[in-house]
């Protein structure tokens, strides 16, 4: 190969400049905005199963497509597709059903608070199962952490009444899922499988699962 055509040393740290910041602004936007377009779609008569479905056909189907085009498709022995099963359905297709029940209930807005606590619940986990190393800062900093949703969260504060503790607390069970399915996901994770085929393994394994 010339030296003209080698390929770029280091090319994923010359990305500086606002591109991480734009992406990570696109993201929790869309994030946002996910809640809101599930309420919108309840209150037009869309079941939450439904939605849910459709939620990991249509992505799955895109992701799915990408793969083809980049000759890089999910592969689907034992191994991957319980894997894809463990992420898919824990992951994916709980949370979705979850958090469109409760969003018919509780306003879109509690709901994104809620679901931000996965971080959170995540490196509580990781600490329990031994991935992560607990530090006193970091602890202290998760039952501040925990203790501000659960004020924001309280009666009389963001619920409308001591009737939608229920439903928060179910809408507490989607970080819950997420945080297992990040653990789980970094800790069996299959090698030799890049994270574009993985998603979309998990994306056909979720929208069966709810079929």
């Amino acid at each position: 190969m010339r030296p003209d055509t080698d390929p770029p040393k280091n090319e994923g740290a010359k990305q500086t400049g606002f591109t991480p910041y734009l992406m990570v602004l696109a993201l929790g936007a869309m994030w946002g905005l996910t809640f809101t377009l599930a309420r919108l779609a309840t209150d037009a008569g869309v079941t939450p199963l439904g939605y849910a479905f459709w939620q990991s056909a249509g992505a799955g189907t895109v992701v799915l497509a990408i793969c083809l085009v980049r000759r890089s498709l999910p592969p689907f022995t034992l191994k991957h597709i319980l894997y894809y099963a463990m992420a898919g359905i824990i992951g994916i297709a709980l949370p979705s059903v979850i958090s469109t029940f409760s969003v018919i209930k509780l306003n879109a807005g509690l709901i994104a608070v809620t679901v931000n606590t996965t971080p959170l619940l995540t490196y509580a986990l990781a600490i329990s199962i031994g991935l992560e190393r607990g530090h006193p800062r970091r602890l202290i900093g998760l039952l501040v952490g925990f203790a501000g949703v659960l004020v924001l969260l309280s009666p009389g504060a963001s619920l409308p009444d001591l009737g939608s503790v229920g439903w928060m607390a179910l809408a507490f069970t989607v970080p819950l899922c997420f945080a297992i399915a990040n653990v789980l996901s970094a800790k069996y994770r299959p090698d030799g499988v890049d994270s574009m085929a993985l998603a979309g393994g998990m994306l056909v394994v979720s929208a069966c699962g709810l079929a």
